[in-house]
């Protein structure tokens, strides 16, 4: 479906901004205007639910019409569910009282390559709304 398509660029994309947020500021100073919009709480959780849904939705819904329909959409797919997952670990971090040393754990884990996952989730972005129907992408 073309809407599972152009939300999930949308997703990436801006998925890919929260993460990066930081990184991007520094590097190209006219997104750092940005930078307060994509740290705020609801945002976060907002393009985290988005992301994880439509990653999974991806894997599920046939593209219509597309010669390989579930080679093309997997590192988009797959992008956006890390994406979603990495937002929203923020969100229930906070919300969790109890097993906290072992979310701590995943977090500490996760959180070391939020940088270089956004940067990934940027590029996937474009690459696959540039070249929509390639193999890999």
């Amino acid at each position: 479906m073309v809407q599972f398509y152009f939300l999930s660029i949308i997703a990436n994309l801006l998925g890919g901004f929260a993460l990066a947020s930081d990184y991007f500021s520094e590097k190209f100073k006219g997104l750092s205007s940005f930078k307060s919009f994509f740290e705020k709480r609801g945002t976060r959780i907002t393009l985290g639910s988005l992301a994880l849904i439509v990653g999974i939705f991806k894997l599920i819904v046939k593209p219509v019409g597309w010669a390989v329909p579930f080679v093309g959409d997997m590192l988009p797919a797959f992008t956006g569910i890390a994406v979603g997952f990495v937002l929203l670990l923020d969100f229930f971090k906070e919300k969790s009282e109890t097993g906290k040393d072992k979310l701590e754990k995943v977090e500490k884990t996760v959180m070391t390559y939020r940088v270089p996952l956004g940067i990934l989730s940027v590029v996937v972005a474009i690459v696959h709304f540039l070249i929509p129907g390639a193999l890999i992408l």
